[in-house]
């Protein structure tokens, strides 16, 4: 062997890294939840163990969704016509930011409806299904404004 490799092999920065290993967390069995705490170890961190409404919500389709989890946060009336009212005025705001051509006021439309919604939801003390399901809440909230329209709730 020559010398430069010889003093490669032997120095102490080269040893350091053949005797590296990755922790043996990172490929050994994950730690069981404790029976108090609803969280493990993952890493430097506590991460929450999935519970079993959160393990249902990964099978279940939007029709049962739908009828499980949003209708009952809105079977009052009030909530309705604060859903119904949001749209209505977010539409005439969207009629009138046209009207006067300012296009960037558009982006508050949304935040019109939504604001009006949560009013809804405050006057009836439920909390809004947008927080936890965004995407489903936004479609829920149009099928649910079609069968009001249609009168079938």
């Amino acid at each position: 062997m020559d010398a430069w490799s010889n003093a490669l092999r032997n120095s102490a920065s080269a040893w350091r890294w053949r005797a590296w290993r990755p922790p043996r967390r990172l490929w050994g069995p994950r730690p069981e939840a404790d029976a108090h705490d609803a969280t493990y170890r993952c890493g430097r961190q506590r991460c929450p163990v999935p519970n079993e409404a959160e393990i249902q919500m990964t099978t279940m389709t939007f029709d049962q969704f739908y009828r499980e989890v949003y209708l009952p946060r809105h079977l009052d009336k009030a909530c309705r016509a604060m859903h119904v009212l949001g749209l209505v005025a977010s539409v005439a705001y969207v009629v009138f930011v046209v009207w006067l051509q300012i296009w960037w006021l558009l982006v508050f439309a949304p935040v019109l409806t939504y604001l009006i919604a949560w009013v809804g939801h405050l006057l009836v003390h439920n909390t809004p299904t947008f927080f936890e399901f965004p995407v489903w809440s936004f479609a829920g909230y149009w099928k649910m404004i079609g069968e009001i329209i249609t009168g079938r709730i």
